[in-house]
């Protein structure tokens, strides 16, 4: 009986959200799909080297979900985020533009994290510039966007980061930087700062 109580208990105390269940009840949101095991993105092969991994598998799936649900011919735009650090959304950001362009999508990844910035180093990027010496007037668009080592991907790094990221997110030559790539690019990622840190990325989402 103890166990019992004490089990309800515990229950009764968790406070955050454990699975796509619990989204189901507190939300209308869709789910698209779920990954249950993150990689070490460290190693960019490795999506290449376990085509039938359970990783690789979960996100064709959520490739396959989204591109079935809100497909258009260009200008996809995805935004990756999360409650709080550390929950995985830089790795997740990494492995569905991969795998996405895997598909021969024509894809960039955009790193508006202005914060913490780390997805360069997910692609051994160390170039010091990016985004927001671009909102700055500091650098034109084509100085930003680099390959990658997947032929059909590229990406734009943070840049350096700065107290005014907020004015530069909310700036009109950010929106005329997402329509120019909007026209070149079929998919468009956004890995973005945590949404409970910063607002910015409550702008961003919509």
């Amino acid at each position: 009986v103890s166990a019992v109580l004490l089990s309800m208990l515990r229950n009764y105390m968790v406070n955050r959200v454990q699975n796509s269940k619990d989204i189901k009840k507190l939300t209308t949101l869709p789910i698209y799909g779920e990954t249950t095991v993150l990689v070490d993105f460290s190693n960019k092969r490795e999506i290449l080297k376990n085509p039938t991994s359970p990783i690789v598998k979960s996100f064709r799936n959520l490739r396959t979900n989204i591109q079935f649900n809100s497909k258009k011919p260009k200008g996809n735009l995805i935004l990756i985020t999360s409650s709080v650090s550390k929950e995985g959304k830089t790795t997740v950001a990494s492995n569905l533009s991969t795998i996405f362009q895997m598909a021969n999508y024509k894809s960039i990844i955009v790193d508006l994290d202005l914060y913490k910035p780390t997805l360069h180093k997910k692609f051994n990027i160390n170039y010091q510039g990016g985004i927001s010496n671009y909102l700055r007037g500091k650098e034109s668009l084509g100085e930003i966007i680099f390959s990658t080592a997947y032929p059909n991907l590229d990406i734009i790094p943070a840049g350096p980061i700065s107290a005014d990221a907020p004015e530069l997110i909310l700036s009109k030559k950010f929106n005329s930087m997402l329509e120019t790539l909007k026209e070149r690019y079929e998919y468009i990622f956004i890995d973005s700062a945590p949404f409970s840190v910063v607002a910015d990325t409550l702008y961003l989402m919509q």
